[in-house]
């Protein structure tokens, strides 16, 4: 079963108390979580080594988990998976992240990621070897394509009600670090870092005092038009698919993860029977409840 599965490889590989890991099934239409108060400003380096005593929330329909901490600066936010199709399409498409103060669902402050852990860290990591994926074959056309993904420089973007603003992205830790990629035995790691005080020269702030319960929406698994019909060319078939979506075919990849037709809760979900899997974009919302220091 995937649920157990992803969840034993969690807990081995992290050090994670099954105790503390709650389980959202598919169905669930919302996700209450606990913030964890942040002793110390936690690093955004793309690494899990300040995550291991904070709660993770593993949402069963996507098969990703997210973890919330927060201190009276910032709301930090641990996005991870193992499986590397959603790190593809993140790296070609990104993920964007939504912040709402008022604890409901609006989409009116934002950003968004694009890209993901370099190749060398992937590599080192023995995650793709240098002709990709370990264990997969492709046609040259699609390995072309996917490697032109891979290559497309980092980028993150504000998104407020007066529109878009592309941000300069810390790589060494100087300045402002909003979001790092990472990998760790198999699972990819994505980190933001969102300020709780707003700023005159600064537009991404969640106006929210501690305690309070905001809404973090998730988006994530996309393609551009573009990039789905060159997809469809690629792999020989019609961009938007023949017939109804894939069913639970296909085998499990790395990690427990399903792979090619997982239907709607996976990468996989568009296409025909026998035809190419398109990925479905993924929404998710949490209602987090921001910590408070103790005594408080």
């Amino acid at each position: 079963m995937k649920q157990k599965n992803i969840v034993a490889r969690l807990s081995g590989t992290l050090v994670i108390s099954l105790l503390t890991l709650a389980v959202f099934a598919a169905g669930c239409k919302s996700y209450k979580v606990e913030s964890r108060w942040a002793a110390e400003p936690v690093g955004i380096d793309g690494k899990m080594t300040e995550w291991k005593d904070v709660p993770l929330t593993y949402i069963e329909k996507s098969q990703v988990q997210l973890g919330i901490s927060n201190d009276g600066e910032n709301l930090y936010v641990l996005f991870c998976f193992f499986d590397s199709e959603w790190a593809r399409l993140i790296r070609s498409g990104g993920i964007t992240v939504w912040l709402d103060e008022s604890g409901k669902k609006r989409k009116e402050l934002g950003l968004r990621y694009t890209g993901g852990p370099p190749l060398k860290e992937l590599r080192e990591a023995g995650m793709i070897a240098e002709g990709g994926d370990q264990g997969e074959s492709r046609s040259p056309q699609r390995e072309r394509f996917r490697q032109t993904a891979a290559l497309a420089p980092e980028k993150l973007v504000v998104i407020t009600k007066a529109g878009e603003q592309t941000m300069a992205l810390s790589t060494d830790g100087s300045g402002d670090s909003f979001v790092k990629s990472g990998v760790f035995k198999g699972l990819y790691i994505y980190e933001f870092s969102i300020p709780l005080e707003s700023e005159a020269d600064r537009d991404l702030a969640m106006a929210a005092g501690l305690g309070k319960t905001v809404s973090l929406g998730f988006e994530w698994g996309s393609m551009s038009e573009s990039d789905r019909k060159r997809m469809m060319e690629l792999m020989g078939g019609r961009p938007g698919g023949a017939g109804p979506g894939g069913g639970r075919g296909g085998g499990m990849g790395p990690g427990g993860m399903g792979r090619g037709g997982m239907g709607p809760g996976g990468p996989g979900g568009s296409g025909g029977k026998g035809g190419p899997q398109l990925p479905e974009k993924q929404e998710v919302w949490l209602k987090a409840t921001l910590a408070v220091p103790a005594g408080q």
